[in-house]
């Protein structure tokens, strides 16, 4: 009676392994194939790839605060060439109740640190790119620049062979600068300098849009929105966001094509000439592209003679001291509001947060 048992058993348990084998295989192999297309089509974000020194990023709950911090580091509008690497998380408060040429001058302070950090992050991928295409022989596959050169080409949405004249001519295009004062035109045009509500409340630097309502606002006109505008964590997302727009949205194929165009004629990237090809950027369309022109005038005057470098917020005073040595010895020495480090952060660029002590300076900012 015990063998029969023990034989029967055996029995059923050689038929239900292959049946619990076929089960597994069923639902692991379409459970796998999900995980490898998952796997193969999330990218990474451009901008992420190589970064460049990061910025210091200031937290200020007011203009009096940042006004008060840039005059200590003796950074106006223009700038002379040299930008402090310091950035904002959001845009502080009272920013609207500055007269008109202080509330740009200090909008424009704010955002150039950022938007070039985002460039110099480009920059530094084409830079990657180009020297990678030069190299004879080709880099073998599996070495860690041949890794590096298929990483930032599906970041940018290409697949194929990078060594085809085709891809590399495509990813050529896509990985490049944007002007920087095009990006500060676009900035103070959808932000009203600052201070529209999605600037203020969504870190909204750029107009962007969204169709997922967890990821935006409401556009304050309509009741039932067919889209939303992007809420951001921080500024420094907002022109991320907008870099990696212009450079992979087929809207916007047409400003890629003028600035590669640009490129092959040697000419220097200018932006009055590149905004041609962002009609598609907003419904108005041409109109847009004469608005932005108007706020190009003024900045190109003031950006375009000097060459802008950001400098560690540690160097400026060495730099100052170099500069004026006879005329301010003590720079050397160069004091400024006391500021206290917070955490590191997992943003593309920034990686040092310092906080500015509370100010209670009535009114606006003081003339720089």
């Amino acid at each position: 009676m015990t063998l029969a048992t023990t034989a029967h058993g055996g029995r059923d348990a050689c038929v239900l392994f292959p049946g619990r084998l076929v089960y597994t295989i069923a639902i692991g192999l379409p459970l796998l194939g999900i995980f490898f297309l998952v796997l193969h089509f999330a990218k990474p974000r451009p901008l992420g790839i190589l970064r460049p020194e990061p910025l210091r990023i200031v937290r200020a709950d007011n203009v009096a605060q940042v006004g008060a911090f840039y005059r200590s580091i003796r950074y106006r509008w223009p700038p002379r060439g040299i930008v402090p690497a310091v950035a904002l998380t959001r845009l502080p408060r009272g920013l609207g109740s500055l007269a008109v040429h202080r509330k740009k001058a200090l909008f424009l302070r704010m955002i150039l640190p950022m938007v070039l950090a985002a460039d110099n992050a480009l920059a530094q991928q084409r830079g990657f790119l180009l020297e990678t295409y030069a190299l004879a022989p080709q880099p073998r596959q599996g070495s860690g620049r041949y890794r590096t050169l298929r990483t930032i080409e599906h970041a940018y949405g290409l697949h194929g062979n990078p060594w085809s004249p085709a891809v590399r001519r495509r990813l050529l295009r896509r990985v490049d600068v944007v002007p920087v004062s095009l990006a500060l035109a676009q900035a103070a045009k959808e932000s009203g300098w600052g201070t529209s509500y999605f600037a203020r409340r969504g870190n909204d630097l750029f107009g962007m849009w969204t169709y997922e309502a967890e990821h935006g606002l409401p556009p304050r006109s309509l009741a039932d929105p067919t889209h939303y505008v992007r809420r951001f964590h921080d500024l420094e997302s907002s022109i991320v966001h907008y870099m990696e727009a212009i450079n992979t949205r087929p809207a916007f194929r047409r400003f890629r094509r003028l600035r590669a165009h640009l490129r092959a004629e040697h000419q220097p990237l200018s932006a009055r000439i590149l905004v041609a090809g962002l009609a598609r950027y907003s419904q108005q369309g041409e109109a847009y592209v004469s608005a932005i022109r108007a706020v190009l005038f003024s900045l190109d005057a003031r950006l375009r003679r000097v060459r802008l470098s950001l400098v560690p917020l540690h160097a400026l005073a060495d730099i100052e001291a170099a500069r004026r040595p006879a005329l301010l010895p003590g720079l050397a020495t160069l004091t400024r509001p006391a500021v206290a480090l917070e955490r590191e952060t997992t943003v593309p660029f920034f990686a040092h947060r310092l906080t500015l002590p509370r100010t209670h300076t009535p009114g606006g900012l003081p003339p720089d």
